[in-house]
């Protein structure tokens, strides 16, 4: 075997390894919590060490912690929260700094004199006649006067000198005409106005109707639900309603929903209380959802749906330029 075809064999092994690591490593969840003194909650989602990895977590009495890792970067953080707050801090000093120059009456006076040498100052302080609203020093009657009797002005925004920054005028007619031209019959002797797609508007509604299509997306949902919910899951505590018919209402849905778990737990049926802790683990792999997911798409109605989408963007595509072509040729004959 020659060299060149070794290190391809190599190449594509490091590939499907990549691929199989990616598929196969799960990502993993969970969810602590305490509600005795000290409280505390914690949840964290991990997944290929740090490309993924999210750590939230809340102990009473001390500060809320955050930490969140993608590919590898560590994007909220402590060390993070410290740069930011570094960074921040020498915003604020050289903005104090420019400040201080600022008000320094030497700068202002070296200022003052630099525009009364290039001849950029003010020459005056009163208002000029007349309210100027454009950069021409147009009047707002000089505006109104100037625009059409089927056009309103419907949006004036200034600057801060009082000059106008944009006009938009609304011609009523106009829009008349258009909502008028809407609903004529194109013209039979123009053929881009009269071209008509051969694929009608609500082509997809055949597909969405096909209740096969529905019963296929609630058997993956299903499958992913069973794949991805929670594994181990642990309660224990103390529950009180205040009331013995309630209290009774909700020790009912624990025995006969959550017979394992509910022997943990015991039902205060005379007073309020609530105390106890619990946590919540699982797993996610993604080739499991992937081999899911294949198995959906590969189903008779998506096939079906997909095929008839390609069909209509096939189509689509050859009207275009159909209709790109009739364009031009409309041109060169005007």
């Amino acid at each position: 075997m020659s060299t060149i075809a070794i290190v391809a064999l190599i190449i594509v092994l490091i590939i499907v390894a990549l691929i199989m690591i990616i598929l196969l490593t799960p990502i993993t969840y969970s969810f602590e919590c305490n509600g005795r003194t000290p409280y505390r909650a914690e949840l964290s989602v991990q997944w290929l060490w740090r490309v993924l990895k999210l750590h939230v977590a809340y102990l009473q009495g001390k500060p809320f912690f955050k930490e969140f890792y993608w590919l590898g970067q560590l994007k909220i953080g402590p060390v993070k929260d410290y740069e930011q707050w570094l960074e921040q801090r020498v915003d604020d000093e050289y903005q104090r700094a420019m400040d201080d120059i600022e008000k320094d009456p030497m700068t202002a006076q070296a200022e003052a004199m630099m525009q009364a040498m290039t001849g950029t100052g003010q020459t005056g302080s009163g208002p000029t006649a007349g309210t100027t609203i454009g950069t021409a020093g147009e009047s707002l009657d000089d505006v109104q006067a100037k625009t059409a009797d089927d056009e309103v002005v419907s949006k004036i925004t200034f600057n801060a000198d009082g000059s106008v920054k944009e006009k938009v005028f609304t011609k009523v007619k106009g829009i008349k005409e258009s909502v008028k031209e809407r609903f004529q019959e194109p013209d039979p002797n123009d053929p881009v106005a009269s071209f008509k797609s051969q694929i009608p508007t609500f082509w997809f509604m055949k597909h969405l109707t096909n209740t096969e299509l529905w019963r296929q997306l609630l058997i993956v949902s299903k499958r992913c639900y069973d794949h991805s919910k929670p594994r181990d899951i642990a309660i224990e505590g103390r529950i009180g309603v205040g009331d013995p018919y309630k209290g009774g209402l909700l020790a009912g849905m624990l025995y006969s929903i959550w017979s394992e778990q509910a022997k943990d737990i015991e039902i205060d049926y005379l007073q309020w209380h609530l105390e106890g802790s619990g946590h919540i683990k699982g797993r996610i792999v993604l080739g499991v959802l992937a081999w899911h997911g294949t198995r959906f798409v590969l189903s008779q109605p998506m096939r079906a749906l997909i095929a008839e989408t390609i069909r209509v963007l096939w189509v689509k595509h050859k009207e275009a330029k159909q209709l790109e072509k009739l364009k031009a040729e409309q041109a060169m004959q005007s």
